[in-house]
């Protein structure tokens, strides 16, 4: 998937508008939640987003911006209790590109999601929620 164009694909512009409503939550003076850190991963599991980080981006004040995986690295090392200072939205797009799988969370003990299919209707898309059972969330 990393071969495709971000900026120009469809599909990605449809999962990254996702990122603008996280963004509405954040407080950039507030400690708890700063910006939202995007990962796009490299498989699913049980319809959660896991493996590699294939590219990630940063949505803050200055809007959406791609940043390198070591810098996505960079930010996950600065999480120093179980609450992040950010929200951290992850996603995978389906080989078929049918599907989606994405979720959010902003601590170490929380977070949820579910797969969307993909709807396509002449020039409009649309992220659909699958049945319940893709949903999922976690607690620890």
């Amino acid at each position: 998937m990393s071969s495709i164009d971000w900026k120009s694909d469809w599909l990605y512009k449809l999962i990254l508008i996702e990122a603008d409503g996280y963004w509405i939550w954040c407080k950039p003076d507030d400690k708890s939640c700063q910006y939202v850190l995007v990962e796009e991963t490299s498989t699913v599991y049980r319809g959660i987003p896991v493996g590699d980080t294939i590219r990630s981006w940063i949505r803050d004040a200055n809007g959406l911006r791609e940043i390198s995986v070591k810098e996505y690295r960079q930010h996950i090392e600065k999480i120093e209790d179980r609450f992040y200072p950010f929200i951290r939205m992850t996603f995978y797009i389906f080989p078929d590109r049918e599907c989606v799988s994405m979720g959010e969370s902003s601590s170490g003990s929380s977070g949820a999601g579910r797969q969307y299919i993909v709807r396509r209707r002449n020039d409009i898309a649309i992220l659909e929620p699958g049945p319940d059972d893709t949903r999922w969330s976690w607690i620890s």
